[in-house]
Parts: structure tokens; C-alpha cells; sequence
């Protein structure tokens, strides 16, 4: 079922696309050709719907959709580079146009959770989504303004990530998964500002983007603060009591859906929980820090701050460091090494690396760790290295 469904689906594609290239021939035929698209278009809905309603394995449905999302995008890449020379020409690639971000809508209502959300999405498919809720950006362009104080920050940082769409060119491509979560961001946070005045609008503004996944880094820092002013002055069992609170709060609010505005940091919530713990532990064992670190002795090591930061997670992850508090890890790294390329590095400056390790860094990682491993089957285990090497020229 699965191989007929993409063969079925990609015969179609192939006609879209032969159609495409052929616009300016046979004129007189070009209102049968639309018609024809049309029909081809209802066939791969009804293909995709065969398919999903099929037993084949959620794996090999992400796999089938995936590929129905870049066929798609291929054939609206296809239509922008031809230039018709007639009337009926034009025509034909207009209705193309139309019934192909049709299409694609109807992927993306109805298969979204199928769709590998990292594939760039047509510039054509952006540009009417901005144009649809263009009214809506500009209403919390309003909204914004009426932020001060300790939200003026946030508010600034929704306000560029907004006017980053807007403004954007062709040159700017985005994947499925950013324009979701804009469309997300921009029809949900509207219907919520209707219903706040403007005495609340900078909580009520703060409280919407923790609940919507805006995992700006501005908006982390405001929600610590606000938190840390919150623990400001209690005695350490008020805190822990505060703290746990705050815990379970976050355990029923936020955004649990798989779209978020950064995916090189963790959910918001998440980032949130994790730091909170972080601060429990801290009020739990203040009194055992994990080591002393002269600050003036670092050593000094050829790796970056990111790759430090990435070796520190996963000694974390591996608890090397037993159930110590996060935050003395970070202390004694950022106290005790310097990197690559500074002397001092500061430990805000590590905390970020350590919550976005780029996967340029994890593969520079896995390689050290791979040599080590080497390294250490020449030394001890001369049999294991030489098998190695004899499957390795076999």
C-alpha cells in the first residue's frame, strides 16, 4: 500500500510539472489544462487520505508526507522560474499557483503532525500567510506599544521577530515548522490581547508568550528575574516551598505542542524547569560545593566555549558529577579553564552555549570522543584495535 501510494503521488507530480513547463503550448486547450490540474490535485488529496487511513507505520507516514511536502515546494519553484509569453500562458500558471498552495494547505491542516517540519517551505506559501494576518500583526504592533518596564524587552523582541516576516525577501527561506509557528503565534497571542486591558497588558503580554513557546532568550531572562525577585529576602525553606510552586505552575502552563520560535533551545517551560531545579538543588546542598576553584589558576584547553559546554552537558547527563547542583558545574568550569580563544569566558556566556550545542559541535565532540576510544584500544586493548583494522581494510 505504501509503494502504490507514492507511485500514485508522484505520477501526478510529474504531470504538475510537465504542465508547468509546457504553459505557453497548445493555448487553445488552456482551459481544459486547468481543469486538468484541478483534477490532479483532488487525486492527490484522495491519495493522501488513502494512504493515512492506511496500516502502514507512523515512520513510513512521515517518510510519504515528507516527500509530498518537497514535491510540492519542487513544483512551485518549477512555476517561479517560467516566464509565459501569452495570455493563456499566464493564465495556466496562475491557476497553478492557486491550486498548488490549496494543496498545500490541505497538507499542512490535515498531515501537519506527518510532515517533517525542517523542509523549506515555497516563498510563495509565506508570503499568504503574512498577507493573511497582516491586520492581526499590526493589531499587536499596537498592544506593544503599551508595554513598559521590565516587559519593554520582550516587547521589542516579538516586535522584531514580527517585522523579520513582514520585511523578508525571497532570499529568506523558512521551513514549514518557523511559518506553523508563526501562524500559531500571531492568530493566538491576537485573541488573547482582546481580552486584557491596558493596566495588565505587560504580565498578560509575558504570561501569553510562556503559554505560546516563545523561547526568546529576553523572555527567559525576564521570567528569572521575576522569579528570583519573587525568592528575594525568604528564609531557604520558603524559597523551596516558592520554588516548588513555581514547579508546579509550569507543569500545567505553557504550550505543550511540538512548535516553538527557537529549536536550538529547549521549550521555554522547559528551560524554566530546568533552572528552577537547578536553584532547588543549589538551596539544598549549599553547603557542598562541588569544588574549590582558584580563579586566578585556570588551565588552559584547545577546545571551545561551546565544546566545554557540550563536554559538561553530557558529564551532567552521564552524572559524573553525581547529583550536584547544575550551577556548580557551571561555576567550576567557567572558574577553572580557559578556551581556545579566551582567557576568561564568562559564566552567562557558557550557561547559553550549554543550552544550544549546534550539531556542528556535537559531531566535533563525537570525534574527540572517538579518537579517545582509539586511543585507548591501542593502549589496553591491542586485539580490539587490530580487528578494527581488519574490518576496516577487509
Amino acid at each position: 500500500m505504501e509503494t502504490e501510494g507514492l507511485i500514485t503521488s508522484t505520477g501526478i507530480y510529474v504531470q504538475l510539472a510537465e504542465m508547468t513547463r509546457c504553459h505557453d503550448s497548445v493555448v487553445s486547450q488552456s482551459q481544459s489544462r486547468s481543469e486538468k490540474i484541478q483534477v490532479l490535485c483532488s487525486e492527490a488529496r484522495n491519495t493522501w487520505a488513502s494512504t493515512a487511513f492506511s496500516d502502514i507505520k507512523a515512520e513510513a507516514l512521515c517518510r510519504y508526507f515528507s516527500y509530498q511536502a518537497k514535491s510540492i515546494t519542487a513544483i512551485f519553484d518549477l512555476v517561479d522560474q517560467q516566464r509565459a509569453k501569452t495570455d493563456d500562458g499566464k493564465k495556466l500558471l496562475l491557476a497553478l499557483h492557486k491550486e498548488l498552495l490549496l494543496l498545500l494547505d490541505h497538507l499542512v491542516n490535515y498531515f501537519e503532525a506527518y510532515v517533517d517540519i525542517n523542509i523549506d517551505a515555497p516563498y510563495a506559501f509565506k508570503e499568504r500567510l503574512v498577507r493573511e494576518v497582516s491586520s492581526k500583526i499590526h493589531s499587536i504592533y499596537a498592544w506593544s506599544d503599551k508595554v513598559a518596564g521590565a516587559q519593554k524587552s520582550m516587547a521589542a523582541a516579538v516586535l522584531s521577530y514580527l517585522q523579520y516576516f513582514e520585511s523578508s525577501g525571497k532570499q529568506t527561506v523558512f521551513n514549514f515548522g518557523e511559518l506553523l509557528f508563526f501562524v500559531k503565534f500571531v492568530n493566538r497571542l491576537h485573541h488573547a490581547l482582546q481580552a486584557c486591558t491596558d493596566a495588565d497588558i505587560g504580565s498578560f503580554f509575558a504570561d501569553q508568550l510562556l503559554k505560546l513557546g516563545f523561547n526568546h532568550y529576553a523572555v527567559f531572562e525576564y521570567f528569572q528575574s521575576v522569579i528570583r525577585q519573587r525568592l528575594k529576602g525568604k528564609s531557604p525553606e520558603k524559597k523551596k516551598s516558592s520554588i516548588d510552586t513555581e514547579l508546579r505552575l509550569l507543569a500545567y502552563d505553557g504550550d505543550q505542542g511540538g512548535l516553538r520560535y527557537d529549536y536550538r533551545w529547549p521549550r521555554l517551560g522547559d528551560m524554566l524547569t530546568d533552572w528552577l531545579l537547578e536553584e532547588q538543588k543549589k538551596l539544598e546542598k549549599e553547603s557542598q560545593p562541588l569544588l574549590t576553584a582558584c580563579k586566578n589558576n585556570r588551565i588552559h584547553v584547545t577546545l571551545s566555549v561551546s565544546q566545554l559546554a557540550g563536554l559538561a552537558k553530557y558529564f551532567v547527563k552521564e552524572k559524573v558529577f553525581g547529583d550536584q547542583a547544575v550551577n556548580h558545574v557551571f561555576a567550576f568550569f567557567t572558574n577553572s579553564f580557559s578556551s581556545k580563544r579566551q582567557e576568561v569566558f564568562s559564566q552567562g556566556n557558557f550557561i547559553k552555549e550549554y543550552y544550544s550545542i549546534s550539531q556542528v559541535t556535537a559531531a566535533e565532540l563525537r570525534d574527540l570522543l572517538l579518537r579517545m576510544v582509539a586511543r585507548i584500544n591501542r593502549d589496553f586493548f591491542p586485539a580490539v584495535a587490530a580487528a578494527g583494522l581488519l574490518i576496516l581494510f577487509r
